[in-house]
């Protein structure tokens, strides 16, 4: 019953997310702004970004400036939100991410993530690229009732998720659920930024999942969420 359930919940039609609440942002400690034009150039992303991505089906890239001024920007929001929450949650994340990362040496390389966007700007190209180096995990602190049922369960969902979101048609997304016990089921999310070919995105979709172990505290929680700069995997007993 529980697979015939995640089977059918896979192939509904998107619907709209909840309210997206900022989950966290990278802020790179490595270099520096370097000069006032950077800074500017910065900027001019950051607009297109939040100018673009909601009327491009909630993904947009942007490069502006020249030889080593040249700033890199990706906008994505989560593809089962409307335009209307893509188009704030975008704009948000570029009003915010600047000063999100104030205090951490204005580094040329950050990136926040909300629950229904994330935005990253860089002064390398980090288009297509999926990097491992760097991963935020957030678990919860609550663990299952049988915790042997439930991280059964929970592969058989994180495989299908996985493998529907790395299909052409599905852009890098999908999500679904199934149920542990007559009143508990698991949801589960698989994103990948549409920049990254369908290789790459499976390949950072496994390697989170290869993770779980090591970032979910061995799948012993009811919640987990896994983010790569280039891609994310979550599951929650809680719908999100």
């Amino acid at each position: 019953m529980a697979s015939f359930r995640l089977v059918f919940l896979l192939l509904l039609c998107f619907c709209s997310a909840a309210f997206a609440e900022l989950i966290t942002s990278y802020c790179s400690d490595n270099t520096t702004i370097a000069s006032a034009q950077m800074s500017a150039n910065i900027d001019v992303v950051l607009r297109q970004l939040a100018k673009n991505t909601a009327k491009n089906d909630g993904f947009s890239i942007a490069t502006y400036g020249q030889g080593k001024d040249t700033v890199y920007g990706l906008g994505q929001c989560r593809k089962d939100i409307n335009s209307s929450a893509c188009s704030t949650c975008i704009h948000d994340a570029a009003s915010y991410i600047r000063q999100s990362c104030y205090y951490e040496n204005n580094g040329t390389d950050e990136r926040i993530y909300y629950d229904n966007c994330l935005l990253r700007y860089s002064d390398q190209k980090f288009f297509g690229i999926f990097d491992p180096s760097v991963v935020m995990n957030f678990y919860s602190s609550i663990k299952p009732r049988d915790q042997d049922f439930f991280r059964v369960q929970l592969e058989t969902l994180m495989n299908f998720v996985i493998s529907f979101a790395v299909m052409p048609q599905n852009k890098g997304f999908m999500k679904g659920s199934t149920a542990v016990s007559s009143s508990v089921d698991i949801y589960g999310i698989a994103q990948c930024t549409q920049d990254l070919s369908t290789s790459s995105c499976q390949t950072c979709l496994k390697t989170g999942f290869a993770n779980f172990d090591k970032l979910c505290r061995k799948q012993k929680t009811v919640g987990c969420r896994v983010q790569y700069g280039g891609c994310y995997l979550r599951y929650d007993t809680d719908p999100f």
